[in-house]
């Protein structure tokens, strides 16, 4: 098969105020193992994201300067949208902004504050493949990574229903059936279930043989938007986890910004097992870590 005729799968990393994160989402998608001349990244930002470490214009400089970068043939994009839609506004917004600029054949949820493993994407990608590239096509694993009990000991959760940021869905399928734009907290677990109500997802995963290549992390330093969340149908939470994000990232210091895998990342891959199947370690500190 020639690289062509592989689908071109898209990742979208919306992003607010949380650069150390953001640098490790986009280390995840540099060091993906799929073909990366069908591999692209759109980094959406909010537009009163005025944060000195995320200027679009050191966001650009810290990604040529990241070695596993430079075999991606640009297919990588930083954009601003509207910081008044709802999350899922923005996602569809990022859907449209990245259609425009690519023929997509896969979304791919890519959360700044979460670990995709280097086998995520050909996976995803893979299993549509298996199943003769349908239109209408979604896809959720029944398993996922966690480290609810610390970051050096990952667990096995069950996925169904929960962990939108472990979703792939198809073109077609989203143009179908796009996110609900809606402020309620319960966001993510409205579109799996309208998802879930037209088709059954595929479980991009081999059952039984492959483990997942999704890290939900709890343990961060930044607050999560889950924090802001009172109940399912709370519609104040996005604004009030905006302000305090905001708040915080105004208050500290400026810090150089530049892409590479956090410290915690790093224990957390190493911990199931990926850390030395990088395809390029990039800069020193991210070196294997010592045994």
């Amino acid at each position: 098969m020639s690289v062509a005729d592989l689908p071109l799968v898209c990742c979208l990393c919306p992003s607010l105020a949380r650069p150390k994160l953001l640098a490790t989402a986009i280390a995840c998608w540099a060091n993906q193992f799929y073909e990366p001349r069908r591999l692209a990244l759109l980094v959406g930002l909010d537009d009163d994201d005025d944060t000195t470490e995320l200027t679009t214009q050191t966001l650009v400089a810290a990604l040529k300067a990241y070695r596993p970068l430079a075999r991606h043939h640009g297919l990588v994009r930083v954009e601003r949208f509207d910081p008044n839609q709802s999350l899922p506004g923005k996602y569809n917004s990022m859907a449209s902004r990245a259609a425009f600029h690519w023929d997509v054949d896969l979304f791919a949820v890519w959360e700044d504050d979460d670990l995709y493993l280097p086998a995520h994407c050909n996976a995803i990608a893979s299993r549509w493949q298996a199943v003769n590239r349908p239109e209408s096509w979604w896809a959720h694993p029944h398993h996922v990574w966690s480290d609810y009990h610390g970051i050096t000991q990952p667990q096995l959760e069950e996925a169904p229903g929960r962990f939108h940021a472990a979703l792939a869905v198809s073109r077609t399928m989203w143009e179908r059936l796009p996110w609900l734009n809606t402020e309620r907290a319960d966001f993510d677990q409205q579109f799996l279930t309208r998802l879930r109500s037209d088709r059954r997802p595929a479980d991009y995963h081999t059952p039984g043989t492959q483990k997942p290549t999704y890290v939900f992390r709890w343990h961060t330093a930044h607050e999560h938007g889950q924090g802001s969340m009172e109940a399912p149908h709370d519609a104040g939470w996005r604004q009030q986890a905006r302000t305090r994000l905001l708040t915080a990232a105004r208050a500290r210091p400026t810090q150089p910004f530049a892409i590479s895998f956090d410290p915690a990342a790093r224990q957390l891959l190493d911990a199931v097992g990926v850390w030395r199947q990088l395809p390029d370690s990039g800069t020193p500190c991210e070196s294997p870590l010592p045994t």
